[in-house]
């Protein structure tokens, strides 16, 4: 089962967040060779708003950087969005790593 981390993001502006993929008893886990996707809804049948980028910062260390760019921000739905994050191993093993509620903090300034 997924863990639940719920995040915020300030509309328009840049968001990333730095994961690093552990276990209880061995420390990071190398994820060489595995690839990240994640998204936002709105509801779990509705269109994608965004997407989060999902970049390998060190696959020895675990960590992984999500991150959404300013513009994307502006996409994200400002109730009830949602997103998830999938990994698959070089083998094509998918596993939901993560799940929760995205906050969108609302834009007051316009440039």
């Amino acid at each position: 089962m997924a863990a639940t981390y719920d995040i915020a993001i300030e509309q328009g502006a840049d968001w990333s967040r730095d994961l690093f993929l552990t276990t209880a008893t061995q420390g990071a886990i190398n994820i060489s060779g595995r690839t990240f996707s994640s998204q936002i809804r709105q509801y779990p049948s509705g269109s994608v708003a965004t997407s989060i980028n999902c970049t390998v910062v060190s696959a020895a260390g675990g960590q992984l950087r999500l991150s959404v760019t300013s513009a994307a921000s502006l996409l994200v739905p400002t109730a009830g969005a949602k997103y998830d994050l999938f990994m698959v191993t070089s083998a094509g093993v998918s596993s939901r790593l993560l799940a929760g509620s995205v906050t969108l903090t609302p834009r007051i300034t316009i440039p």
